[in-house]
């Protein structure tokens, strides 16, 4: 419908950044400096555009812009400039352009501070989508607003998209704001069980089988919260391949439900003995070995006095035998 189309500031804004015309930029912005951080319906933010067009003139012209606001009391430029902040970078990244996303996010810190949650969940999920190993190390290494949820949040769309080679950084070994525990609860969950709910392909045992050897336990964490298990999980769902790495890896179907045969005979019936999951789980059986159930005297067993010194605030110590 030609006649209802019209050409706006806003539009010729960012065609004057993808096209890297500063001069065309400066002219129809004029006093309006809004206008620079306005979405047009063609060519998005102009910082967005300009990243997009790697016209890198015009993008270090308007972050330039942008720092230069923080510093002035313009009410309601901040949060668009951010959102576009936000949007060039992950544009950035779909780019794969490294020397750009350091240069955004360096300059991003320096106008907004640390990164907030929804930013890094965009960045965390464009990355995790391009199986980037040097750009997530960026942004973990990024001063951020986020907790582990975030970070669950992006190991949730490894699992989902089968990108295993990432799980290394997500479940590093100092364990803190950016890197997840490999055998602890996140909310309603934990890894493994995340890995197996999603385990729908014969490609997606490689992800079980990663976390395994990052050290997640086959069996799931010593404390379960109420969860079910992980072996659990795999047979009823029928999912046979996340069956196999379990108790390939050493996964003991004793412990699910302890004492109850009704779970073993329902898998049994799944997965009949001429299969190759019956007669793994059947071998597993016998091998493993069944939870004892706790004697009469093992209640409340003794302390050896010997190591039972426990010292308190102020220096001074408590005797077991005081106790």
């Amino acid at each position: 419908m030609p006649n209802t189309i019209r050409v706006t500031d806003t539009a010729l804004i960012a065609a004057g950044a993808a096209t890297g015309k500063l001069d065309a930029l400066k002219h129809f912005v004029g006093a309006n400096k809004c206008l620079l951080w306005s979405q047009s319906l063609a060519f998005g933010y102009p910082l967005d555009a300009a990243v997009y067009a790697r016209q890198d003139v015009v993008t270090k012209a308007v972050i330039q812009q942008a720092i230069t606001n923080q510093n002035r009391d313009i009410a309601g430029y901040q949060y668009s400039e951010h959102i576009s902040f936000r949007q060039g970078i992950c544009t950035a990244i779909e780019l794969k352009d490294h020397s750009k996303i350091k240069y955004l996010l360096a300059k991003y810190i320096t106008a907004f501070g640390s990164a907030t949650e929804t930013c890094m969940k965009a960045w965390l999920d464009k990355t995790i989508g391009i199986s980037n190993e040097e750009i997530l190390k960026l942004l973990l290494a990024l001063p951020s607003q986020t907790g582990p949820s975030t970070i669950y949040t992006a190991f949730e769309t490894a699992c989902r998209l089968s990108k295993p080679d990432l799980l290394h950084l997500l479940f590093g070994p100092q364990i803190g704001q950016t890197t997840l525990a490999i055998n602890q609860i996140q909310g309603s969950t934990y890894p493994i069980l995340t890995a197996v709910n999603a385990c729908t392909t014969p490609q997606a045992g490689i992800f079980i089988k990663s976390l395994l050897g990052l050290g997640a336990d086959p069996n799931g964490p010593a404390y379960l919260a109420g969860l079910e298990r992980p072996l659990q999980a795999a047979t009823r769902y029928g999912r046979s391949i996340a069956c196999l790495v379990l108790l390939g890896a050493g996964a003991n179907p004793h412990l699910v439900t302890p004492g109850s045969l009704a779970w073993v005979e329902s898998v049994k019936k799944r997965y009949r003995e001429d299969t190759r999951a019956g007669r793994v789980f059947r071998e597993a059986l016998e091998v493993c070995e069944a939870p004892k159930v706790a004697r009469d005297e093992d209640f409340l067993v003794e302390v050896d006095e010997a190591d039972g010194d426990v010292e308190v605030e102020g220096g001074e110590e408590v005797e077991v035998g005081d106790i």
